[in-house]
């Protein structure tokens, strides 16, 4: 049985990044609303998480097929993590991927860069 995953995060700036989910099953991408996340989790093995909709008790007492959530981000702040145990689903997050974060270059860093680059006029 193929995985049905669902996709709120933002991938429109790079759609490919989808491609090796499609692999392992269908994915369908939704609107990140919450509403829409309470009234359809019920359907999806997999959720590539938003950072703009929580996924609470609530949520994953209506989420009877679920086994893993992905974020793509550090802050888990948006994800029940003790009802996610309590349930039995896996969080995959960046959180505490050391290797991958030290490759790349802070935002913050880059603005100021930038922002230097221009007061002296490089």
């Amino acid at each position: 049985m193929a995985w049905r995953i669902l996709n709120m995060a933002e991938t429109s700036a790079c759609p490919e990044v989808l491609e090796p989910l499609g692999a392992i099953g269908e994915v369908v991408t939704l609107p990140a609303q919450q509403a829409i996340l309470e009234s359809r989790i019920s359907e999806f093995d997999a959720y590539l998480a938003s950072l703009h909709v929580r996924v609470d008790a609530g949520v994953l007492a209506r989420a009877e097929r679920l086994r893993a959530i992905a974020t793509p981000s550090t802050g888990l702040d948006h994800i029940d993590l003790a009802a996610t145990r309590e349930h039995g689903i896996e969080v995959l997050s960046l959180k505490n991927d050391v290797e991958f974060l030290s490759q790349l270059t802070a935002t913050a860093e880059l603005a100021w860069a930038l922002l230097l680059a221009t007061v002296r006029r490089l």
